[in-house]
């Protein structure tokens, strides 16, 4: 969402299965990345989401902060990561080096996309979903917090 004239994630309709790169990301982003990646292919790159897809949320909105509904989207919000990766990777060409599983985990704001994520909560959706969809999917990015 940095630097971008809209509030979008890769899954805004609901059900994990309607993940996919957007095509503000397709025609922005990929390109700029790609360019990028000719002139330094020794790159490291940090994915951060601003937000879940908002039928993740309590508050079903991407901005003002709100949370997680809770474990019942756990999985589906590894699964998002493990997508994410894989769609970069294998169709794209992009190597994901490490990923957050939210940026600014404390932040509101009304302006730009935010989630609220106590340590706790990242703990657990690392400990008991992402890491094990990382294992069985063999996925070495890191994990940063």
């Amino acid at each position: 969402s940095d630097f971008s004239l809209d509030k979008y994630t890769y899954c805004d309709t609901e059900g994990i299965d309607n993940f996919a790169i957007p095509e503000i990301d397709r025609r922005d982003l990929l390109p700029v990345l790609k360019e990028i990646l000719t002139f330094n292919p020794n790159l490291k790159i940090i994915a951060s989401p601003w937000s879940a897809p908002t039928w993740m949320k309590k508050d079903n909105n991407g901005i003002n902060g709100g949370t997680l509904i809770g474990e019942s989207v756990y999985d589906d919000f590894a699964e998002y990561f493990v997508k994410y990766i894989n769609d970069f990777l294998k169709n794209e060409g992009i190597t994901i080096d490490a990923i957050t599983i939210q940026n600014e985990p404390q932040t509101q704001s009304l302006y730009y996309p935010t989630m609220e994520m106590s340590s706790s909560e990242q703990n657990t959706i690392i400990r008991d979903y992402l890491g094990r969809k990382f294992r069985d999917e063999n996925i070495s990015n890191k994990i940063l917090i």
